[in-house]
């Protein structure tokens, strides 16, 4: 009679974890359609950048939007709260940036940024558009 107890509960146990494994699965996909329909991406689409800095700017908000919606990842929600109360994180990441300058666009470092930020919204465009 107890083995019969252990199953059954282990069967519904089960149940209701299929159950809620399937709710996020669902919420995971209207997420990520949402992220498709998002107007930075589903007009960029549409825009064809007439020069360098309209396709540079496309791309950042891009990276931007996407960057948005991944700060809501399941598995990394708590680690980025961690971050956020860190400390030490904190004032590392003041230190560094501060050394972010958008008044000296032709400075080394910020060209180094704009061109891994265009690089990486080049990619994602080229994924989500797909």
């Amino acid at each position: 009679m107890r083995i019969g107890f252990l199953i059954m509960f282990l069967v519904v146990c089960g149940s209701l974890d299929a159950a809620a494994q399937m709710q996020a699965n669902t919420l995971n996909r209207q997420r990520a359609e949402e992220m498709k329909n998002s107007p930075v991406v589903k007009y960029s689409r549409s825009l064809l950048p007439v020069n360098k800095d309209q396709r540079i700017a496309r791309n950042i908000m891009i990276v931007r939007e996407v960057v948005n919606f991944k700060m809501g990842d399941e598995k990394l929600e708590k680690y980025f709260e961690y971050l956020e109360e860190d400390k030490d994180y904190n004032k590392r990441m003041d230190k560094v940036f501060k050394k972010l300058n958008n008044n000296k666009r032709r400075d080394s470092r910020n060209q180094q940024i704009i061109t891994i930020l265009n690089d990486a919204g080049e990619k994602i465009y080229n994924i989500m558009s797909n």
